[in-house]
């Protein structure tokens, strides 16, 4: 019962995977007591997936991986539990083109994603007690940023197009950074004027940081050319 005890308190759950665990340490002879698992509270780092954080609690969280792009990509038929089947068609000269059905299909189904991932990010943003760090990597931040501040309105909520139309959980972080009175710098860089900025109770520290430009690497010093061999040349011109 206290290994029971211990390996759902490590944030494991489920009757199989204790089972798992036990006879995976049975063939491997190992000490069961000494391979007790870590409680919540035990002084370490942890890395897990958001769905395995679920329920636990940190003092300081790491949100890495907010640039990951949302999947866009969908196939010729769609099918929704509520909507029912939606086909893209193959015209007669191989064109393919988009039937209502189908549209209509595909855009509840991307409303669903959305939905999810907002209900992830949640999950991901609930967990820390008292420090959360967000960490996104831009491959051009002067341009992503100018894109996404024409979606901000002066109204205290972001619009459901700005939300639909994002490309990752990057971009509503950053639709919420521009609106954030500490987020002058990026204001500054995207040309967001300061009537978008919205009282806010709590501070938010910023901090960009530029990847160096790589330093030019010293010329190589070419060899100095060989005297032509003497011999050589005779019998050549010979």
């Amino acid at each position: 019962l206290e290994y029971a005890r211990k390996y759902e308190a490590s944030g494991y759950n489920g009757l199989t995977g204790f089972l798992r665990f036990l006879e995976r340490m049975q063939k491997s002879r190992g000490d069961l007591s000494a391979a007790s698992a870590l409680s919540e509270s035990a002084n370490v780092v942890r890395v897990m997936s958001i769905h395995r954080a679920k329920g636990l609690e940190f003092p300081v969280c790491i949100l890495a991986g907010c640039s990951r792009r949302f999947n866009r990509d969908s196939p010729d038929v769609l099918l929704h539990p509520e909507l029912g089947l939606g086909i893209r068609l193959r015209g007669a000269n191989g064109v393919r083109y988009d039937t209502m059905p189908r549209e209509a299909v595909a855009l509840e189904l991307e409303r669903d994603e959305m939905s999810e991932e907002l209900r992830v990010l949640y999950v991901a943003m609930t967990r820390a007690k008292e420090k959360l760090i967000l960490v996104t990597a831009l491959r051009d931040a002067e341009k992503t940023l100018a894109r996404l501040a024409p979606r901000l309105t002066g109204e205290a909520r972001i619009q459901p197009y700005a939300v639909r139309s994002a490309a990752s959980i990057s971009d509503w972080l950053l639709l919420c950074a521009l609106r954030h009175p500490d987020g002058r710098p990026l204001r500054a860089l995207a040309g967001a004027p300061e009537s978008v900025v919205l009282p806010a109770r709590q501070r938010w520290e910023i901090h960009l940081v530029r990847q160096k430009e790589q330093e030019e690497l010293p010329a190589r010093e070419e060899a100095p050319a060989a005297e032509p061999d003497g011999g050589l040349m005779k019998k050549i011109a010979a």
